[in-house]
This record gives structure tokens, C-alpha cells and sequence, in this order.
């Protein structure tokens, strides 16, 4: 099966990139016009959740589906989570150095990319994106992962091209999805979620927001997985969308 990557990313990394909606747009386009595709579902992992939304957004007739997976709905709220949540974490530890930085994110421009930058920092640095009681299932899934050297070359290839490029050309750091998701619906696109109960980038209240946004039938919330959804609780992750997609 063919496998999607952004251009100027992942795989793709060598080929020249704008890294605008209109390129990304352009592209699936050309995939779907290649395989004989007319319409379609996206599975949109965090960025790809928004891009999936977008699209959707911009080209309903063309899309089925579209499952949120780990993805913000608004980047800001994500950052004021993130930032909640570290600074709790460092005054209970009595951390003074990293209350500073803290300090000195309240201050700076919240729509700038450094600032979005240093907080999914400080997300990475306190275990935001990994689960602390991780399945049998998840630990032989990260095993196998940590095994393939070609996954693991990839994942070491993310750069800072694509994020700057995305903020300075369409505002990522202010993208909030909140109206885009009720048009989509409003054009007869399904949306279903599935988030982790330990991602610290959504608090609860952001999932039960969405939640009710899409229907209580349609999030999957769970427990003992964070941000990678698809590799924390697989089988449900799966069985989800197999059941969602009848």
C-alpha cells in the first residue's frame, strides 16, 4: 500500500516544500486522482488530524470520515494545558530553574513558534507523550518499533522546517478547529476521536469538549495510553475504527 508523507517531510524530505494547505491539498489530490480514489477517510494523527480537518473542510465531497487521533482542536488551549500542567510539576518538586522558563513562557508572544516550541519541550521533558502503565501489547508494539531501523532513522529525521513553515504560512500555532469540525459535519463528514487519558497535551476538559461537540458515541477515551493511540492500546484503537467505519 502507498504511503503518505508530507512533502519536505518524513520520506520526503528532499523535495522542495512551501509547507502551506494549498500544497499539502494539491498533493493528496494528485494521490487520490493517481489511484482512481473518489472519496475517502482520513485517520489524522495530531498534525494530521488538522490537515485531515482542513481537507475535509475545504473538499467535503471527497471525504467520508475523518478520526481525530491525539489531535489538538485548539493549539492554544493545548499550550495553556501544557503549561498548567509543568508548572505544577515543577513547583512540587521545588524546580526554581525550570519555574523560570515557565515564567518566561507566560511572557512571550503566545502565537510565536518558539513559544509552541518550548512548551511541546517541556511536554517531552516530563513524559507528556508516553504512557506510565503501558499494556503487554504496547511494550512488545515500542520493541518491535525500536527494532526497525528504517522507523527508527524516520522518526529521527523530524525537523524544524516543516513547523516553522506551517506557523509562518498559515498561523499553526492560533489553528483552532472547533468551526471547522462543525461544518464538516453540517456537510455530512462522520468524525469520530480517540485520545489517551495520559496525553498531557489535552486535559480532560478539551476531550470532553470535543465529545460533546461529536457525540459522547463517538470518543474513545483510554485509559493506559498517551499521545501514540495506534501503538499504546492498538487492538482498541483498531477495533474502534473497523466498528466505525461499518
Amino acid at each position: 500500500y502507498p504511503v503518505y508523507d508530507r512533502r519536505g517531510e518524513g520520506r520526503n524530505e528532499a523535495l522542495e516544500a512551501k509547507f502551506t494547505f494549498e500544497e499539502t491539498f494539491a498533493d493528496i489530490n494528485w494521490i487520490m486522482e493517481k489511484y482512481e480514489v473518489e472519496k475517502t477517510s482520513f485517520i489524522g494523527h495530531s498534525f494530521g488530524g488538522i490537515v485531515a480537518t482542513k481537507y475535509a473542510e475545504k473538499f467535503p465531497d471527497k471525504v467520508e470520515t475523518v478520526y481525530l487521533v491525539g489531535a489538538p482542536v485548539s493549539l492554544q488551549e493545548t499550550f495553556k494545558t501544557i503549561i498548567g500542567t509543568v508548572k505544577k510539576i515543577y513547583e512540587d518538586k521545588g524546580d526554581a530553574t525550570n519555574l523560570n522558563y515557565v515564567k518566561m513562557l507566560e511572557n512571550m508572544d503566545t502565537t510565536s513558534i518558539q513559544y509552541s516550541s518550548y512548551c511541546f519541550m517541556h511536554a517531552m521533558q516530563n513524559g507528556f507523550y508516553t504512557t506510565k502503565n503501558p499494556t503487554d501489547e504496547a511494550k512488545q508494539q515500542y520493541k518491535k518499533m525500536q527494532a526497525d531501523k528504517e522507523m527508527m532513522a524516520l522518526s529521527q529525521q523530524m525537523n524544524f522546517k516543516a513547523p516553522k513553515g506551517f506557523a509562518d504560512n498559515e498561523s499553526y500555532t492560533t489553528i483552532d478547529l472547533t468551526e471547522g469540525i462543525d461544518n464538516i459535519m453540517e456537510q455530512g463528514v462522520n468524525v469520530y476521536g480517540i485520545y489517551g487519558k495520559e496525553d498531557g497535551l489535552y486535559s480532560p476538559e478539551q476531550v470532553a469538549s470535543l465529545a460533546e461537540q461529536i457525540g459522547q458515541d463517538n470518543m474513545l477515551y483510554l485509559d493506559n495510553c498517551s499521545h501514540n493511540v495506534f501503538v499504546d492500546r492498538q487492538t482498541e484503537f483498531i477495533n474502534a475504527v473497523v466498528e466505525w467505519s461499518k
